[in-house]
């Protein structure tokens, strides 16, 4: 809306970072025709390896290159995986379903949600999924435009080797191993972010 591009104008001007996780592909396009500085993507991955909409299609991801932004990967595994997408998507078709029925309480959706999710968990995966979405990124839109946003204070749990902060190393190690140098796992674990901050 024209109020809406207004909001990310202001945004610019007051210096505040326009962050377009949680919001659809077509918003993500127009915030990135609007903005006249970089945005980022706190928390969300490679739309093309795993089919979420929280997740950055190619085209946005060639937009966040024009702007200088940034992605940075979401560790959620059904953020990761297209079976760990196909079942969160799921989850959420069910969960807008219950959102409307007006015979359910709030405590009584939080319950049905919860027994859902137990019924179909989302498939594990690992700090190898995590390292796939940084390189994927990389290959389409560049080094200088990804990072990690764990998204640890929001999902139920990471993948394997990455349950808090302290597992980091096991991503400078995936790095290592695919012949990323040294300054590039720099910037990949923060360096590129504080780029975008300034």
């Amino acid at each position: 809306t024209k109020f809406g591009e207004e909001v990310v104008l202001e945004m610019n001007r007051l210096g505040m970072l326009v962050d377009i996780s949680h919001i659809s592909a077509e918003a993500m396009r127009n915030v990135l025709r609007v903005s006249q500085s970089p945005v980022i993507a706190s928390h969300s991955s490679a739309f093309a390896l795993a089919a979420s909409t929280r997740n950055v299609p190619d085209d946005v991801l060639q937009g966040i290159v024009k702007n200088d932004g940034i992605v940075m990967v979401n560790f959620f595994p059904g953020f990761l995986t297209q079976e760990g997408s196909k079942i969160f998507n799921n989850f959420w078709e069910y969960r807008h379903s219950i959102d409307q029925d007006p015979g359910l309480n709030e405590n009584e959706i939080t319950q049905l949600s919860e027994k859902w999710l137990e019924e179909h968990p989302v498939p594990k995966c690992s700090v190898e999924n995590v390292v796939d979405h940084v390189e994927y990124i990389v290959k389409t839109a560049g080094i200088d435009h990804v990072g990690l946003g764990s998204d640890f204070d929001g999902i139920p749990e990471g993948p394997e080797y990455l349950k808090d902060v302290s597992y980091y190393p096991y991503i400078t190690q995936v790095l290592l191993n695919r012949n990323y140098k040294e300054e590039a796992i720099h910037k990949i674990l923060g360096g590129y972010f504080l780029r975008v901050f300034r």
